[in-house]
């Protein structure tokens, strides 16, 4: 036991799950949003359906750790979600909840969120027990069962996949990070605007990627 691996998964992974879920309890209750599902194929905003791909990469990345009982692989994963949950898809999408206006891509934003939290706080349960608990019963419409620990392991679904989305998301990513490492070094401050960036890479659809994303 050790009182900073403690502090690390409260950082980590229990407060940013925690506040994944906040967002959402936050602006649900505002709009009073009732929990109803989009289909993946009827999803529109190639963010909902990049998270929810991912989510689904997820549920087949856990549950291949819990059965061999790789239990920090397994967590690892969970952690990457939430990250990107939090610092992209909620970062990216938060216009989307702050509309005074109900549409349609509202609605598909509110769907996304509440089946990926739905998602994760599944996955998560066994090394989580409490957190994901309390999450699942504010989350929990009457026709679920009374507890997440009595719900089915989800399963992975592979028409739920986009995996070229999940690429073309990953390489800007990759971009944006090593770019904001690179004003760190020089101390340039994130919205100070550059008269000229450069993105070299030798992979021509990478090229393709940068250049559409």
């Amino acid at each position: 036991f050790s009182e900073d691996g403690v502090k690390e998964v409260l950082k980590t992974l229990i407060i940013p799950l925690w506040n994944a879920y906040s967002f959402f309890v936050t602006y649900a209750n505002i709009d009073n949003y009732e929990v109803s599902t989009t289909d993946f194929e009827k999803l529109e905003n190639p963010m909902d359906r990049w998270i929810v791909s991912l989510s689904e990469s997820l549920v087949q990345e856990v549950t291949q750790a819990w059965d061999a009982y790789e239990t920090q692989k397994g967590t690892s994963a969970i952690v990457s979600f939430i990250d990107s949950l939090n610092n992209w898809y909620i970062r990216r999408s938060r216009r989307r909840f702050w509309r005074s206006e109900n549409d349609v891509d509202k609605k598909q934003a509110y769907d996304t969120l509440y089946k990926v939290l739905q998602t994760v706080i599944a996955v998560a349960a066994p090394v989580i027990p409490f957190t994901t608990e309390e999450i699942y019963r504010n989350l929990r419409t009457e026709e679920m069962v009374e507890s997440i620990h009595l719900t089915d392991f989800p399963l992975y679904v592979e028409k739920q996949r986009d995996v070229k989305l999940e690429k073309q998301m990953a390489i800007t990513r990759q971009a944006i990070t090593m770019g904001r490492s690179l004003r760190s070094i020089h101390n340039l401050k994130i919205r100070q605007p550059l008269s000229t960036l450069y993105l070299v890479t030798i992979d021509d659809n990478e090229r393709e990627i940068l250049s559409s994303m």
